[in-house]
């Protein structure tokens, strides 16, 4: 009995090895303004700004990784983290990766995941591009002069702005956006959009039954297209805003806090066309089924 007892020990301690994750600490040198490629299939990632000119790696890797690879020089690194051959799903208790990666504030990245979480915190590089499928994405901190963030279905959560540009791309997964700025360019197919914002230049919006809540504070003589097949659009705007409005449904509800008169448009639907001020911010929004607002800040 005793002996069974002491095997039986020895097969639960060699199952939490196999289990169990390996450690993580590399260090390379890193060009202040160089560039870092990463990617890997499922687990948590950081990736955040330092002063230091250096590539830091810390963590731990998952079972379902058979490799961490660091290819490269200082001007541009490739890490990767390649799956376990034959994939298959991850045995139950297995760990998973979570890893920190620390690279200098100005450095061009550009990470990619299938079903892992993506966290960017202090980046200010040329361009910051970050993907997944299923997986999350968090920014905080993040102004590079080209911010591109792309999902399936995974949520989109940043308090960030491209300086010269925004990409937001998602089909089903949530977008929130704050402290927007400058060019801003959404695309959803079903998931809710949230975007606030101030010196907003430029805004085009696509969705098909997303709902979108756009609150922002627009630059002089910025210009907004908003369009959507059946989600609703509420446009939230400062009250002194002067605006050259045109909005048309094909059979959603037209409403503007800033006035003009709401008629009868194709179909049963509805058309606004109203100027306030100079009219030199322009706003253009149409919808199918959907409705639109349009709402002064309180």
């Amino acid at each position: 009995m005793y002996k069974q007892s002491v095997f039986a020990l020895i097969l639960c301690f060699l199952a939490s090895a196999a289990l169990a994750s390996e450690t993580v600490d590399e260090q390379r040198p890193m060009s202040p303004d160089g560039r870092i490629q990463f990617s890997a299939v499922t687990g948590e990632y950081r990736i955040t700004g330092s002063d230091d000119d250096r590539l830091t790696i810390t963590g731990t890797l998952g079972a379902d990784v058979r490799e961490l690879s660091i290819d490269g020089d200082e001007s541009s690194w490739n890490v990767k983290l390649h799956p376990v051959r034959g994939g298959g799903r991850m045995s139950r208790g297995a760990s998973s990766s979570n890893l920190t990666i620390a690279v200098p504030h100005g450095v061009e990245v550009e990470a990619s995941t299938v079903s892992g979480d993506i966290e960017a915190e202090n980046l200010a590089g040329r361009r910051v591009n970050l993907q997944s499928v299923s997986g999350s994405i968090r920014l905080n901190g993040v102004v590079p002069e080209q911010l591109e963030v792309q999902t399936v279905s995974g949520q989109q959560r940043m308090d960030a702005a491209g300086l010269r540009g925004n990409r937001l791309r998602s089909v089903s997964g949530n977008i929130e956006a704050g402290n927007l700025a400058g060019r801003i360019d959404v695309n959803s197919v079903s998931g809710g959009i949230r975007l606030d914002g101030a010196d907003v230049e430029e805004l085009n919006i696509e969705t098909v039954s997303s709902r979108a809540t756009i609150n922002l504070k627009p630059a002089a003589n910025a210009r907004y297209r908003i369009t959507s097949h059946s989600g609703n659009i509420d446009l939230i705007l400062p009250a002194d805003t002067p605006l050259d409005l045109r909005a048309n449904t094909f059979s959603g509800r037209i409403s503007s806090d800033f006035g003009g008169e709401v008629r009868s448009g194709r179909g049963p639907g509805e058309r606004l066309d109203h100027r306030t001020g100079d009219g030199s911010v322009q706003v253009e929004s149409k919808s199918f089924s959907g409705s639109i607002e349009v709402r002064k800040q309180d």
